[in-house]
């Protein structure tokens, strides 16, 4: 027997000492999603969990110092990447223990004088991978690059961690509820990152997922640029307008259904919670 071998047996052997203590009640719910989380963590690659392109919150290499810090109080994120002239053209992070240090001592300081050198990563790299060159060389995020060498999204430490421990929330992470449906004017006021599987439930429409996942994606692809505020645009009989931007980010979004008959009424409540959203930090 090889050592692949042996070890897929020894797997499959604590993956059924698992199933049966939990039966039995010696594992909690939580305890065996954690050890689940440990048996799937060779497996599981960058892209499967990371923060998709769209969602990351970034500055152009040419903003002010004021322009970044007012984008650091809006985000609460402790690193920025910097991009120039589009996202696929990383030239640093920001680190907002850089900016303090110069704070505190007065010195002046532009984006390219304290920005770090990116760490790039490929979609396909594990996270067990990931999280030993995060230790060696001492990073906790990764800009995540396409097989085309664009950037396709972001990864933090607090990410792979995630995938074991669960959902790390502190005090600035989101508890709210991703929509919010007001009866007497037949609005949906959402955040940009509902999923649109979910919110084709919501709204009981069929908005198409071709190559994207939330609401913010769906106006991404159909615009085809970075959205200002109050910008909209009409899919069928749903009217949608932009409430909110944060950098590149769309972040709230106001839908108003139109004509739609009494039984496709959007269903009721705001029950549904961000089940994947890894906050950048």
């Amino acid at each position: 027997m090889s050592e692949d071998d042996s070890k897929a047996l020894k797997e499959e052997e604590l993956r059924n000492i698992v199933e049966s203590e939990t039966e039995e009640g010696t594992i909690e719910a939580e305890e065996r999603e954690m050890i689940e989380g440990i048996f799937e963590f060779d497996e599981t690659t960058v892209k499967e969990v990371m923060i998709p392109r769209i969602d990351i919150i970034s500055a152009e290499i040419t903003a002010t110092p004021k322009e970044l810090l007012e984008l650091i109080q809006q985000s609460w994120h402790s690193r920025i990447p910097i991009y120039e002239e589009r996202i696929d053209n990383i030239k640093g992070v920001v680190y907002v223990k850089d900016i303090l240090l110069n704070l505190a001592t007065n010195q002046p300081w532009s984006i390219p004088d304290i920005m770090r050198m990116p760490y790039f990563v490929p979609e396909n790299k594990t996270l067990a991978e990931l999280m030993a060159e995060f230790k060696r060389e001492k990073v906790h995020m990764a800009i995540v690059v396409g097989e085309y060498g664009g950037t396709s999204g972001l990864i933090t430490m607090e990410d792979i961690i995630e995938e074991i421990v669960g959902e790390i929330q502190d005090e600035y992470d989101d508890e709210e509820p991703l929509f919010e449906w007001r009866e007497e004017d037949k609005i949906l006021v959402a955040d940009a990152r509902i999923d649109i599987e979910d919110l084709n439930i919501v709204l009981n429409v069929e908005l198409p997922q071709d190559g994207y996942e939330t609401l913010g994606g769906f106006i991404f692809n159909v615009l085809g640029h970075v959205p200002q505020i109050d910008e909209n645009l009409e899919h069928g009989n749903l009217f949608i307008e932009i409430l909110e931007v944060v950098g590149q980010r769309i972040t709230q979004v106001k839908i108003t259904k139109r004509g739609a008959p009494s039984q496709d009424e959007p269903k009721h409540g705001g029950e549904i919670q961000m089940q994947n959203d890894k906050p950048q930090k």
